[in-house]
C-alpha cells in the first residue's frame, strides 16, 4: 500500500513537470518493458519497467530501471498493468519519457538485448531508490538443509572457545550442494531458511586433529548493495 502511494505521489509531481515542458524527439529503437503503473485519463502518466536483460540467467541479477509514459494521444487508456510493450526513449524538456508506446510488435525495429543493456546507464529512474546497486552477479543465497552431525563439532583455529558446526546447504536457484562451516550460535539462531554466506578470514580445525579443515562463514539474512 505504501509503495503504491509513493508511486502515485511521484506521478503527480511528474505530471506537473511534464505539462511545463516541451517535446524533444525520440530514439528510433524500440525497447521492451512491462507496465507497472498504468496511465489513466485523470492521472495521465504511468510507468514502464525496462525488460529483464538477464531474465534467462539464474546467476545474473537483472536491472531495475523504469521510464514514465503518457496516456495515449487520443486520451484513451491503452494499456493494463503487466502488459508487455515496446517504446522509444525521448524527452519532454529535460525529463525522460517513453514515446510511441505500443503492444504491436510487427514491423518494429526492436532493440537487441545488447542494445537494451547498453541503454541502461542513461535510464533515469532506478527502482532500487537511488542506492549504489549495480547489475551483475547475483548475491548468492543458500538454503540450509541440515547440520552434519556425523562429523562431530569443530572449533576455530584462533584458540577461541566458539563451537563451529558443519552444515549442508544448496544454492537457491541451481540447488548446487555445498558444505559450509558456521558458528554454532549462528546455526541455532537460524536452523532453517535461506541465507547469505560470506567466507571470513578464520580457519576451522577438527576437535580431534590439528590440521586445517575449512574456512568459517558468516551467516546473514541480508546483504549490502555496495559491490
Amino acid at each position: 500500500m505504501l509503495s503504491s502511494k509513493l508511486i502515485q505521489a511521484f506521478v503527480f509531481i511528474a505530471i506537473g513537470v511534464a505539462i511545463c515542458s516541451c517535446g524533444d524527439g525520440a530514439d528510433n529503437l524500440y525497447y521492451k518493458g512491462v507496465i507497472i503503473n498504468r496511465a489513466e485519463t485523470e492521472y495521465k502518466l504511468g510507468m514502464i519497467r525496462i525488460d529483464d536483460v538477464f531474465g534467462e540467467d539464474d546467476e545474473l541479477e537483472s536491472p531495475a530501471r523504469a521510464i514514465i509514459y503518457h496516456v495515449s494521444e487520443n486520451n484513451k487508456v491503452m494499456f493494463d498493468l503487466q502488459d508487455t510493450v515496446l517504446f522509444n526513449i525521448g524527452y519532454e524538456g529535460a525529463y525522460q519519457v517513453a514515446k510511441n508506446v505500443t503492444k504491436d510488435f510487427s514491423s518494429i525495429h526492436q532493440a537487441s538485448k545488447e542494445d537494451q543493456y547498453a541503454i541502461l546507464p542513461s535510464i533515469q529512474l532506478n527502482l532500487h531508490n537511488a542506492d549504489v546497486h549495480r547489475e551483475g552477479p547475483k548475491h548468492t543465497r543458500r538454503h540450509i538443509i541440515q547440520r552434519i552431525t556425523s562429523r562431530g563439532e569443530f572449533k576455530r583455529s584462533d584458540g577461541s572457545n566458539d563451537v563451529v558446526y558443519l552444515i549442508k546447504t544448496e544454492k537457491e536457484f541451481s540447488r548446487t550442494p555445498k558444505e559450509l562451516f558456521v558458528l554454532k550460535s549462528d546455526y541455532y539462531n537460524n536452523p532453517t531458511g535461506i541465507f547469505f554466506f560470506n567466507e571470513t578470514q578464520d580457519s576451522v580445525i577438527s576437535l580431534n586433529a590439528s590440521q586445517v579443515v575449512g574456512v568459517l562463514c558468516d551467516m546473514s539474512a541480508t546483504h549490502d548493495h555496495t559491490h
